[in-house]
């Protein structure tokens, strides 16, 4: 069984259980034996459990606070095409975020970052190329 697919269905066995008054420790290890190691951890089982003490027995996932994702993966790719070159701190201004938030979307996408290299060397290895023509 899939670990995310079937998270719904592990929440519902959690909610069976303890309606039927089996502690958070005993239907962690009922689940455990019955799906195997990677369905649910012990924490997880604590969690739903005080929730369903309290009343709450919606067993959906409930609307995160926080910021949306503002940028699209779409226009981060199309940036990245157009100039290759060009840094994270730029696109981050470029896109309306921060660096780190470029980092993120450009690793989940795929793109390694490149070895960074000391200005100085930089420059020199521009001098060179520049000579050279």
């Amino acid at each position: 069984m899939e670990k995310n697919s079937n998270t719904l269905h592990y929440r519902h066995c959690i909610l069976h259980l303890f309606h039927c008054g089996v502690s958070a420790s005993k239907a962690y290890k009922t689940i455990r034996e019955t799906y195997g190691s990677d369905s649910v951890n012990h924490n997880t089982c604590r969690r739903w459990y005080r929730k369903f003490q309290v009343g709450n027995f919606e067993l959906k996932d409930e609307k995160r606070c926080g910021r949306p994702h503002e940028i699209l993966d779409y226009d981060l790719e199309e940036l990245v095409e157009q100039n290759p070159n060009m840094s994270m701190q730029e696109l981050g201004r470029m896109l309306g975020v921060n660096r780190s938030t470029i980092s993120r979307r450009l690793a989940a996408l795929g793109f390694k970052p490149k070895p960074k290299k000391r200005r100085k060397l930089q420059e020199e290895e521009e001098e060179e190329a520049e000579e050279s023509q």
